[in-house]
């Protein structure tokens, strides 16, 4: 299958028209149906793209990216494997969070799990049948929202020892990025009125139900309260659960959540310096 899928790659590489480049990614992504093993397929895919990743120069980047959209807008209805070859395949190995990652994984497609951050929402999370009211956390629902966020949990919880410099570089990234493309909009009332419709699409959906709101919140407090959580996974985790606590009518503060969290230690710094301010001028007074 990675031969077959080493030729596949170079199929749309040479697609150089916008119909045949259309026509590629359809057949690419219609054959995943089709194949003996659908799931085997869609993760060679995704292997063969993050091992090529930086040859991709950026005048071919769009297909790929167009690929990949493709395959998870026909992959969402098994959340189960969908998040389990993500985790694997892409998030695992970039940033270290898998539990049995080697030497042999490389973690240098950052730019696939940037892009699944910035698409995990509307390709996956939003094809729920009956909308984002139906988002359940209940473990023993048919399909957990928790299931297809677990992933980036991840992210937030997962041990660091075992990551290299670069995973945990490219983990920070992903943290910040997943705050601010999905558990920001999941957890945050969007701007009220909205001031554009690009202002109202930065937020496409918020979770309103109550219920909802405390199972998320009570499962993000109890992951990210162990002893292994890295201290900027548990920040932003609690940002979440703090905001998650909040009423939905509430008024939302003018200040961004996670600058208040990422500025935390310049207080403390800055408390620090007024206080040894305070203490040179007592002492020379005295």
């Amino acid at each position: 299958m990675r031969r077959l899928w080493r030729a596949l790659y170079y199929l749309l590489w040479f697609a150089d028209s916008p119909p045949l480049i259309d026509r590629t990614i359809e057949r690419l992504c219609s054959w995943m149906r089709v194949s003996v093993d659908t799931w085997l397929y869609f993760q060679v895919l995704w292997e063969t793209v993050c091992r090529y990743w930086l040859e991709i120069d950026h005048l071919r980047l769009d297909k790929y990216y167009a690929l990949l959209n493709r395959a998870l807008g026909m992959a969402f209805e098994e959340w189960r494997h969908l998040a389990r070859i993500i985790e694997q395949v892409v998030l695992g190995p970039v940033a270290g969070t898998s539990t049995t990652q080697t030497l042999n994984d490389s973690p240098n497609a950052l730019g696939v799990a940037l892009h699944l951050c910035d698409k995990w929402l509307d390709t996956v999370l939003l094809q729920t049948p009956g909308g984002p009211r139906t988002l359940t956390f209940m473990s023993n629902s048919d399909r957990p929202a928790d299931l297809v966020m677990e992933p980036f949990l991840r992210l937030y919880v997962a041990e660091s020892e075992r990551a290299s410099v670069l995973q945990l570089r490219n983990r920070k990234l992903l943290m910040q990025r997943a705050f601010d493309r999905i558990w920001q909009p999941l957890v945050r009332p969007p701007p009220s009125p909205p001031l554009s419709t690009g202002e109202h699409s930065k937020h496409p959906v918020y979770l309103t139900d109550t219920e909802h709101r405390q199972q998320l919140a009570t499962r993000l407090f109890k992951r990210a309260a162990g002893a292994s959580v890295p201290p900027l996974g548990r920040k932003l985790a609690y940002a979440c659960v703090r905001w998650l606590h909040r009423e939905a009518d509430s008024p939302m503060s003018d200040k961004n959540i996670i600058g208040r969290v990422m500025n935390t230690r310049q207080r403390r710094r800055r408390r620090r310096g007024r206080g040894r301010q305070r203490r040179g001028r007592h002492h020379l007074r005295s």
